[in-house]
């Protein structure tokens, strides 16, 4: 944008989100597919848009505007389906006092977790939902280069949650924003360990499922057992950097995508 702000420029992919690239050498912003992907298949595209308008939020409703007509969606969907933009909830994430630190007061998160809604109930506030975020499930010992590991079974551990997340759901009545890392390799739910599901793994110890059913599987568990009302897949940037298939394949990043959205829409 100019420095009165009379002009503002936004620009982005409008479409292949997840295998577009962009690169500034200083001089000359350039877009494209993804140098690393090895084939690019027939009927492919690749689209780019550009918006031109005065102030900043101007220009970035403009541009949002554009995908969202261009997509076939409206700007309010994500608010009405998403109960954790609506209500108040308890999120003991990064940077939180309860994040992977549960004190010596409490024997597991479970207590604690229902420690706060008993306060909260206590002091007035209208807590809706609690996000379970990375400390409740099952992880494999992470990556070289890696801080943390990746997700192996999306179960909550008993050490953590002794009478599982339905317990918590039955004493609070709040429900769940799940949260969820990269795939392990180890994953039980992928058919090279066991599971009953089809999983891409690679050397690196990174897994993608590629097919809906395990979504609509693990979503539906999710919301029948223990009130899970949003799932977060988090960690996208290790997901996608440190897994070659992603980087290799024109529309597998989308599959991915699309897969698990249609498998949420259906809960």
């Amino acid at each position: 944008f100019a420095a009165d702000l009379r002009t503002s420029v936004v620009l982005s992919p409008l479409s292949s989100f997840m295998s577009a690239s962009q690169h500034f050498d200083g001089r000359t912003l350039s877009y494209g597919l993804l140098g690393s992907v090895s084939a690019v298949p027939a009927g492919h595209s690749l689209e780019v848009v550009l918006t031109l308008s005065r102030g900043v939020n101007e220009a970035m409703l403009a541009w949002g505007d554009i995908l969202l007509a261009y997509h076939g969606k409206r700007r309010g969907a994500a608010w009405e389906a998403d109960p954790t933009l609506q209500r108040l909830g308890y999120c003991p994430q990064n940077g939180a006092y309860y994040y992977h630190n549960l004190p010596k007061s409490f024997d597991s998160y479970e207590e604690a977790i229902v420690a706060v809604a008993e306060d909260a109930n206590r002091t007035g506030l209208p807590f809706k939902w609690w996000l379970a975020d990375s400390w409740w499930y099952r992880q494999a010992p992470p990556p070289k280069g890696v801080p943390r590991g990746g997700v192996v079974e999306w179960e909550p551990l008993r050490a953590v949650f002794p009478h599982g997340l339905e317990a918590v759901l039955a004493r609070t009545g709040w429900q769940v924003q799940g949260h969820a890392r990269y795939w392990s390799a180890e994953t039980v739910y992928s058919r090279e360990n066991g599971g009953a599901f089809e999983f891409l793994t690679d050397a690196n110890g990174f897994a993608l499922p590629v097919n809906e059913a395990f979504w609509e599987a693990l979503f539906e568990r999710g919301r029948r057992q223990w009130g899970l009302a949003v799932f977060e897949q988090d960690w996208l940037n290790f997901q996608t950097e440190r897994f070659p298939p992603l980087l290799r394949n024109a529309t597998l990043g989308r599959q991915w995508m699309v897969q698990m959205g249609r498998a949420a829409r259906k809960q």
